[in-house]
């Protein structure tokens, strides 16, 4: 059984409860009986399957922490699942299930009788509650790894993969093939045959035949051992065993990619876009000519205005200069797909090779106890649309403290509504040419006109909080206003933006458009159009009285486009009182002046 993994073998790591096994009565193999072993004492059956994805014909065999073997050769049945009967004076020890050999379907490609490669799964023993299932899977293969070729403790691996990949292995749950999922298949089972998937995309993005697949779990692990996910080690750069392919720099980043790609390829798990957990968020990735790093503002991403550098090199670290920057963000939530507002171009900043950009998030992705509402999609593009680009998976989480965003919405200005807008050109891409994920194929995107109803909504229009500063009795509040053109398209508007440009139903071209500010509802402050000092969209408003540093307030806000005043529910404004709670003719921005950085 694969000795050359068992060689220089450190084993340096103690029994805490990473997989539990539980001894549970009753054998394998259609014995209903427990037979003793032969000193005399209760033998117990381990059962559980070999996956990546179902391994036919593996063989196997269980171990100790030093080697040696404490069961009987056993080997898998065609679905990759396996039985074994275990000495029950064994069951208090941390134990080893290895496999090597056999064939497998590749999910990435469909190839099929693939040849498999070592495999493994460590199983804390000592503790009484635990379970009698082990799957032996690419994300057990690669803890093993880290455990027995790398000196980690059980807990010091887990929280390496989990922080790498972005979910923590549950080897109890039997995997199914995500690209011919079992008849009844559970979201469980499916999400995990979707990870193991993933690994198997991963190879095939970098080049490698199905069955190197094996030699990547090994890398991987040897990258990790430092504690970060960046083609690299201790010792430089890692090369894939029996192939001449070096791990990338941006190794996590393709471990991503290829989650999106195999969904947009030959996934058939059906999964929600909310259910395949949060993505990892890999800072780094690379272009044929360029490496590009994103590194957080002063805050992470957040519902609401973020700030973020993309720094840009070559592959040799030397920052590039005078480049064309932009970006597109995109959130594929539960069948359907959606932009937000953001500034399109990335501005190069005084430090070379570093280009400031913003986008304003509609929406978080992680909403609380860290449910997912789905992903969102940064792609960068240096030099234009048909340029060399990547894409990032920022975790956007929810704003916390002042008001991040408000949102006002016409009466007579209408678009046309948003059911089906999001429309497939017929290939399968979106109008960039890019793939759409597999949950949301079916629902059409197009820019313009593609997938229009004669269904209307009211336009609503999107004020975002960018800075509040000044002292008490004399405030600034700076923030940025975006209409709704469609799904995809949320521009600044400021006066001479046309919004639906072309479209002769919806297009709606500002002459006229007055913001304004007021600490009471009654007194207000006049914002200052700032879109022609820089992005389209920015407005301040100056000398705000009524504001008192380190205290909550309320800032009102009042907006009228083309002699509309737009109002919180789109109906015609009320005849309530100012400050009455349900009076709609303005938003509302909870804010604190003063606080430390809240204000910002």
């Amino acid at each position: 059984m694969n000795t050359e993994k068992k060689e220089g073998v450190d084993f340096r790591w103690v029994g805490i409860p990473f997989i539990t096994l539980l001894v549970a009565c009753g054998g394998g193999s259609g014995n209903d009986s427990n037979p003793p072993d032969t000193a005399g004492s209760t033998q117990n059956t381990l059962k559980g399957s070999v996956f990546a994805s179902a391994i036919d014909g593996a063989s196997c065999e269980v171990t100790d922490s030093i080697g040696n073997v404490v069961s009987d050769p056993f080997t898998t049945s065609v679905d990759g699942s396996y039985s074994v009967i275990l000495p029950s004076d064994r069951r208090a020890e941390d134990l080893i299930v290895e496999c090597s050999g056999g064939t497998f379907t590749d999910e990435a490609t469909g190839l099929t009788n693939r040849t498999a490669g070592f495999m493994a799964a460590h199983i804390a023993g000592g503790t009484a509650n635990a379970g009698n299932t082990i799957h032996v899977t690419p994300s057990s293969t690669i803890v093993h790894d880290l455990i027995s070729q790398h000196g980690k403790t059980a807990m010091e691996a887990t929280a390496l993969f989990t922080d790498a990949f972005g979910f923590s292995p549950d080897y109890t749950t039997a995997p199914t093939d995500a690209s011919a999922p079992a008849h009844g298949a559970g979201p469980a089972s499916l999400l995990s045959g979707l990870r193991a998937a993933t690994f198997s995309q991963l190879a095939n993005d970098l080049g490698l035949l199905s069955t190197a697949q094996f030699s990547l779990f090994s890398a991987l692990a040897a990258d990790l051992s430092d504690g970060t996910l960046d083609g690299h080690n201790a010792s430089g750069a890692i090369t894939i065993d029996g192939t001449s392919t070096e791990l990338p720099v941006d190794i996590q980043n393709r471990f991503v990619r290829a989650l999106v790609n195999f969904r947009n390829g030959r996934d058939a798990s059906g999964l929600a876009n909310s259910t395949i957990g949060i993505l990892p968020f890999a800072k780094t990735a690379m272009t044929d000519n360029y490496k590009i790093d994103y590194l957080p503002g002063m805050h992470t991403a957040v519902n609401g205005k973020t700030e973020f550098t993309l720094k840009i090199s070559d592959h040799n670290d030397t920052a590039q200069t005078g480049l064309a920057v932009s970006i597109k963000p995109k959130m594929n939530m539960d069948g359907m797909v959606h932009g937000t507002a953001f500034n399109g171009t990335c501005d190069e900043s005084a430090t070379t090779g570093e280009y400031g950009c913003t986008v304003y998030y509609l929406m978080p992705s992680i909403m609380m106890n860290d449910r997912s509402m789905g992903f969102w999609e940064l792609k960068v593009m240096v030099s234009g649309h048909d340029g060399e680009h990547v894409f990032f998976h920022p975790s956007v989480t929810m704003a916390m403290g002042d008001t991040a965003q408000v949102r006002l919405k016409g009466r007579d200005d209408k678009i046309s509504s948003s059911i089906n807008h999001e429309a497939d050109n017929g290939t399968g891409n979106d109008h960039d040419g890019n793939t759409m994920h597999a949950a949301v194929r079916n629902h059409p995107e197009d820019d313009n006109t593609g997938g229009m109803t004669n269904e209307t909504e009211a336009r609503t229009y999107y004020l975002f909080k960018n800075a509040l500063t000044g002292m008490t009795g004399n405030h600034s509040f700076e923030f940025f206003i975006a209409a709704k053109e469609n799904m995809m398209h949320y521009p600044g508007v400021s006066a001479g933006t046309t919004l639906n440009s072309g479209d002769m139903d919806y297009e709606l071209s500002i002459v006229t458009m007055s913001v304004e500010v007021s600490t009471d509802a009654i007194n207000w402050v006049t914002a200052t159009d700032h879109g022609g000092h820089g992005h389209s969209g920015q407005w301040v408003a100056n000398n705000i009285d009524g504001l008192t540093d380190g205290t909550e307030a309320v800032l009102y806000v009042r907006l009228v486009v083309e002699g509309e005043q737009k109002t919180t529910d789109g109906a015609t404004p009320n005849a309530l009182p100012a400050t009455n709670d349900a009076n709609n003719h303005y938003a509302k921005f909870i804010v604190t002046p003063g606080g430390s950085g809240m204000s910002m």
